[in-house]
């Protein structure tokens, strides 16, 4: 009789988690690093982070506390930091390119 009372709120439970999953949409940003100084013997190198959300430049969410609180990256002066700041926040780096002293790196984390 237990089993029988079990299954279905089981089931609605895994049925409610699956069907919020769906509602995430992945979210995309890029970070401009600029190097501020390449001299080699200075480590970590001094570095520059610039936000980009693309041509529109419009932010993943329209949360102002969220958008503050990924603005904060840009307050970092190594590549590490600020990377380690982003990843605490939920964002995850899908790539990156390095042109001369600029590396752009591309994030992601579903809202």
């Amino acid at each position: 009789m237990k089993m029988k009372i079990l299954f279905p709120v089981l089931l609605a439970i895994l049925f409610v988690n699956h069907a919020s999953a769906q509602n995430q949409t992945k979210r995309y940003c890029e970070l401009f690093v600029h190097y501020t100084n390449t001299n080699a013997n200075q480590s970590p190198f001094p570095v520059e982070i610039k936000l980009s959300y693309g041509i529109d430049n419009q932010p993943a969410t329209q949360d102002t506390i969220t958008i503050r609180k990924i603005k904060k990256v840009e307050n970092y002066k190594t590549i590490s930091d600020g990377l380690d700041y982003m990843n605490s926040l939920g964002w995850q780096v899908e790539s990156l390119v390095n042109v001369g002293n600029v590396i752009r790196i591309f994030l992601s984390t579903k809202l």
